[in-house]
C-alpha cells in the first residue's frame, strides 16, 4: 500500500503540438509502465484512445496514467493543448501537485505558452518547463530560452 505522502500527481500542459503526449509516453516507458514506445510520426500513439484522437493525432480529452516507482505512485495527466479545452486543463491542474509546461523549441513560445502559464499560476503549483523538440532542424535553444525569460 502506498502512503498518501508518496503520491505525486503531475499535469503536463502546454500548447498543441508541443509534444506532451510523446513526453508522457516516454516517462511511462522509462517508469516501466509501457513495454514499447510508438514512433508517433504516422503510427498510433497508445496513449490516444478516442477514434478522433487517433485520426487527428492529437489529445482531445485529458488522459490519466499511473505507475509505481521507488515506493511512490506517480500519476501523469496529459492535457489537451488547444485553447478550446483550457477548462479541462484547469480542472486537471486543480487535481495536481505540480505541472510541467511543455514547449516546442520550434514554435513561437511566448504567445502559445501564455494561457498555460496563467492556468498554472492560478493554482500556485510548482512547475518546470520542458523545452521539447530540440532535435528538430528549426529548433533554436537560445531563442527559445530568451522567449521564456521575457515571457
Amino acid at each position: 500500500m502506498i502512503a498518501i505522502s508518496a503520491i505525486r500527481n503531475v499535469a503536463l500542459v502546454g500548447p498543441q503540438s508541443s509534444g506532451k503526449t510523446v513526453l508522457t509516453e516516454d516517462i511511462l516507458f522509462l517508469g516501466k509502465a509501457l513495454k514499447t514506445l510508438s514512433a508517433m510520426g504516422g503510427r498510433k500513439c497508445p496513449l490516444d484512445e478516442e477514434p478522433e484522437e487517433i485520426e487527428r493525432g492529437l489529445t482531445l480529452t485529458p488522459q490519466v496514467y499511473t505507475f509505481n516507482h521507488l515506493d511512490h505512485e506517480f500519476t501523469f495527466i496529459d492535457t489537451p493543448g488547444y485553447n478550446n479545452f483550457l477548462a479541462d486543463t484547469r480542472f486537471c491542474l486543480r487535481a495536481s501537485d505540480a505541472a510541467v509546461l511543455v514547449l516546442s523549441a520550434t514554435s513561437n513560445i511566448k504567445d502559445l505558452a501564455r494561457d498555460s502559464w496563467s492556468a498554472i499560476n492560478e493554482f500556485e503549483l510548482p512547475r518546470f518547463i520542458f523545452l521539447n523538440m530540440m532535435d528538430k532542424e528549426k529548433a533554436h535553444f537560445n531563442e527559445a530560452l530568451h522567449a521564456i525569460e521575457k515571457g
